[in-house]
């Protein structure tokens, strides 16, 4: 609790087994394994007998994980968790309960900012200097990549460009874009280790100072050896993770992966370094938004869009700037679907 109090609360009626079949259950039902039709995902009530296995699935599990902790959460502005074990597959955040009375579903994403940590992995990436650290007063800036001729299987992320666009709109000369052809490894990173337009190394911590990092593509895991899942970049090229936790992004206040399932690491995902996220915060960067499946590209754009925008705003609260885009995309009915905006989890220091 924010006065240093410790509280303790079980729910005895809950198995660990039966935690872990409601999530793959809520997994199955919420991301169908296959890029849906917007149109055929519109949830304009609750009520409709098309969401019924959805809305009970995310009632039954809002009941089992947060119902009995609902009194504590009272006036709480910001929720962290902590989850272990196949709760780090589950937006915590999407949870909550079906009111009758309004036909809708009352997310915790909608009435408080939420954040995740991970048991080890994160706050060894945060030691208590780089937290007591406040934003610089000099203007943001944000290196962005994407549109990557990939040159092989992978598919070219069509909104890439438009999510570029719409970065460069925001902050304006502040942004160093990579972009199609200028895409590629090598390029960022020269960007990420104090390349051209960058500061210098003495004028802010890390060595591109970059206070964000946007990267919009692919990422590809390996669940048997997390260090070798990577980044798709040109050409076949690839970003691996160990190489990733290697780089000094600790003047880094958020990177934001644009990519699929960038969260997921096979059968054991509360273990040390086990995905893409965690491995960009072993480079010490103070948070990382990734996500728990592969996501809808379109609104994509539209969220990171959004996140930025706020951040361009009030930087410091990237909790709030990922809750005031999955509130915009909770309120349309072409969104409304925990498909499109659930998978987007904050992983770090969200204040």
């Amino acid at each position: 609790r924010p006065d240093g109090s410790i509280g303790f609360r079980q729910n005895p009626k809950v198995t660990a087994r039966t935690i872990e079949q409601g999530i793959a259950e809520y997994r199955a039902l919420v991301s169908p394994g296959y890029t849906p039709r917007r149109e055929d995902m519109e949830i304009r009530n609750w009520n409709d007998p098309r969401w019924e296995a959805l809305r009970d699935a995310t009632q039954r599990l809002y009941e089992q994980i947060l119902k009995e902790i609902e009194p504590e959460m009272e006036g709480i502005e910001h929720v962290i968790f902590v989850p272990t074990g196949k709760l780090y597959y589950l937006p915590i955040h999407a949870l909550g309960p079906y009111e009758g009375r309004t036909n809708q579903i009352r997310f915790l994403a909608a009435t408080r900012k939420v954040s995740y940590l991970t048991q080890a992995s994160l706050f060894k990436a945060m030691p208590p200097a780089a937290r007591a650290d406040a934003p610089s007063r000099q203007a943001p800036r944000i290196l962005a990549l994407g549109d990557v001729r990939y040159g092989g299987p992978l598919r070219t992320l069509p909104n890439s460009v438009r999510e570029l666009r719409g970065i460069r709109a925001i902050f304006g000369p502040a942004a160093s874009v990579l972009e199609g052809r200028r895409a590629t490894r090598n390029n960022l990173l020269h960007a990420l280790n104090g390349g051209a337009g960058s500061r210098s190394a003495s004028s802010r911590r890390g060595h591109g100072g970059f206070d964000y990092i946007l990267l919009s593509t692919h990422g590809v895991l390996d669940a048997k050896n997390p260090s070798l899942s990577y980044l798709a970049m040109e050409d076949g090229n690839k970003l691996l993770a160990k190489e990733i936790a290697g780089l000094d992004l600790s003047g880094t206040e958020l990177v934001t992966l644009s990519a699929c399932e960038t969260a997921l690491a096979g059968a054991n995902p509360g273990s040390e370094l086990m995905s893409l996220g965690e491995h960009i915060s072993q480079a010490q960067a103070g948070a990382v938004i990734a996500t728990l499946w592969s996501v809808d590209d379109l609104s994509t754009t539209d969220l990171t869009g959004k996140v930025h925008e706020r951040l361009k705003r009030d930087r410091r609260d990237k909790a709030a700037a990922l809750r005031h885009a999955q509130i915009a995309l909770i309120n349309d009915p072409k969104t409304r679907h925990p498909y499109f905006w659930a998978p987007f989890v904050l992983y770090g220091r969200g204040w």
